[in-house]
Parts: structure tokens; sequence; C-alpha cells
């Protein structure tokens, strides 16, 4: 159970630091880590997209905030662009269980069958799914409503524009 809080706290903290990513940009702080330290192993986290990045900016904040966590925390990331073949997808979420990561987290509801049948056979593994809706323990499922942002960019630009027209 204490491993458990320990992965819920780290997916919190990743999950602001991708919000905060896209925020600003990744300054270096390993200017200011105290060098007496005792040096752990870092903390391995994969994400993994279920489309090609390119210029998609909701799989760019993602990789925004990995950067920026790998900056702020003892933490080593992959990152697996996905090729929108869902086989393929499929395959490379059932190869990525298998290796050694702390943390694996989806970005998509795509990866949602196959999360429902692969998650259950690592009940150790904290699997974070973005935009998905997987009952399994071992799957944290982050969700937003990207409605609500739309809105009030909508409002803001409204309060701003000096012609009334948008």
């Amino acid at each position: 159970m204490k491993k458990k809080k320990i992965y819920i706290i780290l997916t919190i903290l990743l999950s602001f630091a991708f919000i905060l990513g896209g925020c600003g940009t990744p300054t270096n702080t390993t200017a200011d880590a105290p060098t007496d330290a005792p040096a752990e192993d870092p903390i391995r986290v994969l994400l993994m997209t279920e489309d090609p990045i390119g210029i998609n900016p909701y799989f760019l904040s993602g990789i925004e905030g990995m950067e920026a966590a790998e900056l702020d925390f003892n933490i080593e990331t992959t990152i697996v662009e996905g090729t929108s073949d869902p086989a393929l997808n499929d395959e490379n979420v059932r190869s990525v269980v298998r290796e050694d990561y702390d943390l694996i987290i989806l970005m998509t509801f795509g990866f949602t069958d196959v999360l429902l049948e692969v998650a259950p056979d690592y009940p150790d593994l904290p699997i974070v799914c973005i935009d998905c809706a997987v009952e399994v323990d071992s799957v944290l499922n982050v969700d937003f409503n990207s409605h609500e942002a739309a809105f009030l960019t909508g409002v803001a630009a409204g309060l701003l524009t000096e012609s009334n027209i948008l």
C-alpha cells in the first residue's frame, strides 16, 4: 500500500509537470543540486503516444512536461511515439510493460482496450492513462474537460477584442 501511495504522489507531481511544462520554458536546475547528496537510481518513466507526435500540441505538452520533470526530479524518461496503427500500439504496450519501468504514462483513450487486457497481469506496475476510463487497480485514469478550457479561451478573446469581432 505504501508503494501505491508513492506512485500516486509521483503521478500527481508528473501531472503538474505536464501542465507547467506547456506554460513556460524549462530551466536547468542541476547547478542548484547539492553535490554531497548520495546518488539514487533514477525513477524510470515511459511516455507513449497513440499517434505520431508531429506538431500535435496535446502530445507536445506531454513531451514538454516530461522534459521539465526530468530536469526537476531524479527521473529518466523514455518517449515512444505511436504510429496511428492500433495493432502496433497494442504490441508496443505489451512490450513496455515487460520492461523495468517504474511508471508508464499513456496518452489518449486509444490504449483502453489493450490496458483492459494487459494491466491486470501487472498489478504492481503503476500505469497512468490520460483521457482513458480503465477500471483496473493499477491504472490511474487522468481525464479533463478540454471543452471548458476552449470556452474560457473564447471568453478571454472576447474580453480582449477591441473590434468586437473574433
